[in-house]
C-alpha cells in the first residue's frame, strides 16, 4: 500500500503543478485513505491445457503482437465439458496404468541396509510431490504378502489389501516405494 500512496502523491503533485486541482483539493486528496482493492479477471474454471492450445494458435497467427494487442478470445468450451474432459483423461491414464502393471516405485526414500526415514522426512518428502486429481502421494513403510501400510503427507497411515491391487502383481513380492528391496 505504502506504493500506491507514493505514486498516488506523484500524481497528485503533476495535477497541482499543471493546475488541474487547487491546494486545497491537493491537501484534502492527499489526506485520504487510500481503499483501492487489486481485481483481475476471474477465473471461472482451470483449464491450462486449453489455455495453451489457445496461446499457441494465437502465437501462431499474429506472432509476438497475440502478447502485446490486448486480443480477447471467447471459446466455446463449458466448465461442464473441461471437467468432464479432465475426468476422463485422469480415468483414462490411471486404466492404462493398470493394464500395464506395476512398474516399480517411482522413487526410492531409503535403500535396504539404510536407516528408515522418520515420519517428519517422509511427510516433508511427500508434502513436495505433485498431486494428481484425487491420487495422492504415499510411501509405502511397510508390507507383507497379504497387506501394505502406506503414509500420505499429512502423516495419517492407508492399509492397502494386496487384493485391490491385483493388477500391480507384474512384479515379485518387495518392491515398495519406502525402501529398495533389490
Amino acid at each position: 500500500m505504502d506504493r500506491a500512496v507514493a505514486r498516488r502523491n506523484v500524481v497528485l503533485s503533476r495535477m497541482l503543478d499543471e493546475g488541474y486541482i487547487t491546494q486545497q483539493q491537493f491537501d484534502q486528496t492527499r489526506t485520504e485513505a487510500i481503499n483501492a482493492n487489486y481485481h483481475a479477471p476471474e477465473i471461472a474454471f482451470s483449464a491450462p491445457y486449453l489455455s495453451e492450445m489457445v496461446r499457441q494458435e494465437m502465437y501462431n497467427r499474429y506472432g509476438e503482437s497475440a502478447y502485446e494487442d490486448g486480443y480477447r478470445i471467447y471459446t466455446t468450451i463449458t466448465r461442464k465439458v473441461q471437467q468432464a474432459a479432465q475426468q476422463a483423461v485422469r480415468n483414462n491414464v490411471l486404466d492404462y496404468d493398470m493394464r500395464h502393471g506395476y512398474r516399480g516405485p517411482a522413487n526410492v526414500l531409503w535403500k535396504v541396509g539404510e536407516s528408515a526415514w522418520d515420519n517428519n522426512k517422509i511427510t516433508d518428502t511427500l508434502k513436495a510431490l505433485p498431486t494428481y486429481g484425487p491420487l495422492l502421494p504415499a510411501a509405502v513403510t511397510s508390507a507383507n504378502p497379504q497387506e501394505a501400510t502406506a503414509m500420505l503427507a499429512d502423516g495419517s497411515t492407508v492399509a492397502l489389501s494386496m487384493d485391490g491391487v491385483r493388477w500391480g502383481a507384474s512384479l515379485p513380492f518387495g518392491y515398495s516405494a519406502g525402501t529398495d528391496a533389490a
